[in-house]
């Protein structure tokens, strides 16, 4: 949910296409799509990996702080 939240904000956050969005279309937007989920299969998650939703790309993951 937390990846399609970001990608309808990052749409939106372009005015060519906030132009274009009536304010029934605005009150029909919601994040619970699933046309991008895969619901059999697996998921290969790497967490030595983040995406950058500023610039859609994917790129490694913040340095951890070391446990004491």
């Amino acid at each position: 949910m937390l990846v399609n939240t970001r990608m309808v904000d990052r749409v939106l956050a372009e005015p060519e296409w906030a132009a274009r969005l009536t304010e029934h279309d605005l009150r029909g937007l919601t994040p619970l799509f699933w046309s991008n989920v895969a619901l059999h299969g697996t998921f290969q998650l790497d967490l030595d990996q983040r995406i950058d939703y500023e610039r859609g790309t994917i790129g490694p993951a913040p340095a951890r702080a070391e446990a004491t």
